[in-house]
């Protein structure tokens, strides 16, 4: 685990941000190459990658101050500012409303701009999340299975005081572990789980495109195998992830809404080709 690969002064580094970057610049470039052949203008899809991407970090930031708020109110500063604390679905969500708005405004379609996105948002979530293990968050559950992995004691070189893993403090916030103890509980690798959904998503979407689909329908896949994979990944987190009535965590519901409206959308475009 290398959260901070380096600093220069005050200035860091984080695997975090880098996984990030190397996700969006990797996606971006295959997105644009990919709806040039299309003929999409590439000047068009660089401009929407932009706007997307604004929406989708203040979406996915938005949504973990909602499902942790009652942190928010007590450390305001910390939650709107922390290396962490962003939730995809709510980064998604946003960057689809930001996309559809930008992409009518440009007098672009909408449904053949999202086929060309969609497998590459899935390749941005493989690398992204590697990004996630490498920080530490959004980690799993205790396991005892032989890949759980544990995360270390960080200490912050200006203050000397602890800063992390995040699975680290939280088990000895909870009194899992003793202060002295270097590592965090083993925990699910909840993180490299669902990058390699995320994986197996790209490729299939590939599979799907190139044996020919109705234009709209790849992204609405897209939709249906995320929202199935994040609903069982959750089942493995550890981290806070908020809850509905104690049984299901805030991402599971919303997982649940994504795959009922794409679903619905699927089902209800085939119908209409068919009565056609």
């Amino acid at each position: 685990m290398h959260p901070t690969l380096f600093r220069i002064g005050g200035f860091q580094i984080t695997t975090y941000g880098l996984m990030l970057a190397i996700a969006f610049a990797v996606a971006a470039s295959l997105i644009v190459r990919r709806g040039e052949r299309e003929g999409i203008p590439g000047e068009f899809l660089q401009n929407l990658l932009v706007v997307t991407m604004v929406a989708a970090l203040l979406g996915a930031r938005l949504l973990h101050i909602l499902v942790n708020f009652d942190y928010f109110l007590e450390h305001p500063a910390g939650a709107l500012f922390s290396r962490e604390g962003y939730v995809f679905f709510g980064g998604l969500l946003a960057g689809i409303a930001a996309s559809i708005y930008w992409i009518r405004r440009q007098g672009q379609d909408v449904w053949k701009v999202a086929d060309v996105i969609a497998p590459y948002l899935s390749l941005a979530q493989g690398i992204g999340r590697w990004g996630c293990f490498g920080f530490g968050c959004c980690y799993g559950r205790p396991s005892s299975l032989p890949w759980a992995v544990r995360f270390p004691r960080t200490i912050d070189p200006f203050s000397g005081l602890i800063d992390g893993a995040p699975a680290y403090l939280d088990h000895l916030s909870k009194g899992w572990i003793a202060p002295d103890d270097i590592y965090s509980l083993p925990v699910h690798p909840s993180q490299l789980y669902e990058s390699a959904l995320a994986w197996l998503n790209f490729l299939i979407l590939l599979y799907l495109r190139k044996r020919g689909c109705q234009k709209g329908d790849l992204f609405l896949i897209y939709l249906l195998l995320y929202s199935i994979g994040r609903f069982l990944v959750e089942f493995t987190r550890g981290d806070p992830r908020g809850e509905i009535l104690h049984l299901l965590s805030t991402s599971q519901v919303v997982s649940m809404g994504v795959f009922a409206v794409a679903g619905a959308f699927l089902i209800h475009r085939r119908l209409s080709r068919i009565r056609a």
